[in-house]
C-alpha cells in the first residue's frame, strides 16, 4: 500500500488479514497511519489527504489507537452526539 493507494478498502483488508493499523496524527486535511503486523510491530507509514479516508479514520478507531489519539484530541473537530464522547 502506497500513500497514493491508502484507501478505506485497503485498511479494511489489512485488518481482515489479522494485522493492525494505528492513526498517528489526524487533522481536518491530513491523516498519518502506521500499518502494523498482527503482533503490533510497525511495517509502513502512510499519509492521506482524502476527506473520505480521514472521516473513516475518525469514525473507526482501532484497538491500537482509540485511547492515544482520543487523548490528543482526535475527536475535537467532531460534534458531540449519541455514543460520542464530548471530548
Amino acid at each position: 500500500m502506497t500513500a497514493e493507494s491508502l484507501t478505506i478498502a485497503g485498511l479494511e483488508r489489512w485488518a481482515e488479514s489479522g494485522a493492525h493499523w494505528q492513526v498517528l496524527d489526524i487533522s481536518a486535511t491530513c491523516a498519518v497511519v502506521e500499518l502494523r503486523t498482527c503482533m503490533g510491530e510497525p511495517v509502513e507509514r502512510h499519509e492521506s489527504a482524502d476527506p473520505e479516508v480521514i472521516a473513516y479514520l475518525r469514525a473507526a478507531p482501532t484497538d491500537l489507537d482509540a485511547e492515544d489519539v482520543h487523548a490528543r484530541g482526535r475527536y475535537a473537530e467532531e460534534p458531540s452526539g449519541p455514543g460520542r464522547d464530548a471530548g
